[in-house]
C-alpha cells in the first residue's frame, strides 16, 4: 500500500509527498520497535520480580531452622567449653558438678547433621545464567556472595569432618552413651580429667565443633537473615515483628 502510494508520487515528482510516506515509514518502524522493546522489558521485570519473590521465600522458609540449628550449636558448644575448662583445671569440686547434660553434648561434638541447602531459586537463577536479568547490582552480587558461601561452608563442614571422632565409641570404658536417648549417657568424669589420650581427643572435636558452630550455622544463619532483609527492602514486604517470613 505505502509501495504503491510512493510509485504515484515518484511517478508526479511530488517529492514532498514521497519524504512525508518516508517519515510516516520510518516513524512506523520505529514506534514498533519501541513499543516491542518496552513489552521485552515488561516480560523481563516480571520474570525479575518472579526470581527474586522466589528467592525470598526459599531463603524466609530455611531461616527458621537455621536459627534454631544455629542456637542449638551455640548451647552445645558453650556446654564443651564449660566441660573443658573444668575437666582441664584438675579441681575435684568443678569436675563434680558437671552433669548428664556435659555427658550429652561430649558424646553428640561429632555430629555435624545440619543441612547447607542452596535455595532452589538461587540454584535456578545462576546455573540457567538468567543472574543477568537481576537489574540491582547490589542485590545480584548479593546472590552471587551467598552462593559462594554455602560452597565455601559445605567445603568447611567436610573438612572438618575428616577423622573426627565419635568420643564415646573411642572410649566405651569411661563413657556410655545412651541406647535410646542421647540424653541418657553417662561419663565417668573423673577418669576422664585423668586420661591424656581423651583430653586430646575431646580438645580436637572441641575445636572442631565450635568452628562448626561459629564459621558455618554462625555464618549461614547471618547471610539468609541479611539476604532475606535485602529482598524484602526490593520487594517491598513488611513482615510482623518476629516473623520468619
Amino acid at each position: 500500500m505505502i509501495l504503491r502510494r510512493v510509485m504515484q508520487h515518484v511517478k508526479r515528482q511530488d517529492w514532498f509527498a514521497v519524504m512525508l510516506d518516508f517519515v510516516i515509514v520510518v516513524l512506523g518502524v520505529f514506534v514498533a520497535t519501541q513499543v516491542s522493546n518496552w513489552n521485552e522489558a515488561g516480560a523481563e521485570r516480571r520474570r525479575e520480580r518472579a526470581y527474586l519473590q522466589r528467592i525470598h521465600d526459599d531463603v524466609a522458609s530455611l531461616r527458621a531452622s537455621t536459627a534454631e540449628a544455629d542456637h542449638t550449636a551455640k548451647e552445645v558448644s558453650g556446654l564443651l567449653n564449660e566441660a573443658m575448662g573444668a575437666l582441664a583445671s584438675g579441681e575435684d569440686a568443678r569436675i563434680a558438678n558437671l552433669g548428664a547434660h556435659y555427658c550429652t553434648a561430649i558424646v553428640r561434638s561429632h555430629i555435624f547433621a545440619t543441612p547447607i541447602v542452596t535455595p532452589p531459586a538461587i540454584e535456578e537463577v545462576l546455573q540457567s545464567g538468567e543472574v543477568g536479568i537481576i537489574v540491582d547490582q547490589e542485590l545480584r552480587t548479593a546472590i552471587v556472595r551467598y552462593y559462594q558461601e554455602i560452597e565455601d561452608m559445605s567445603q568447611l563442614r567436610s573438612d572438618l569432618q575428616i577423622d573426627r571422632r565419635a568420643l564415646g565409641r573411642t572410649y566405651p570404658n569411661l563413657i556410655k552413651v545412651g541406647l535410646v536417648r542421647w540424653e541418657d549417657s553417662a561419663c565417668q568424669f573423673s577418669e576422664l580429667a585423668r586420661d591424656q589420650a581423651f583430653l586430646n581427643d575431646f580438645a580436637d572435636a572441641l575445636r572442631r565443633y565450635s568452628a562448626f558452630a561459629i564459621a558455618i550455622l554462625g555464618r549461614l544463619n547471618i547471610i539468609q537473615s541479611d539476604l532475606h532483609s535485602m529482598l524484602d527492602e526490593r520487594l517491598g514486604i513488611r513482615h510482623e515483628v518476629g516473623a520468619a517470613k
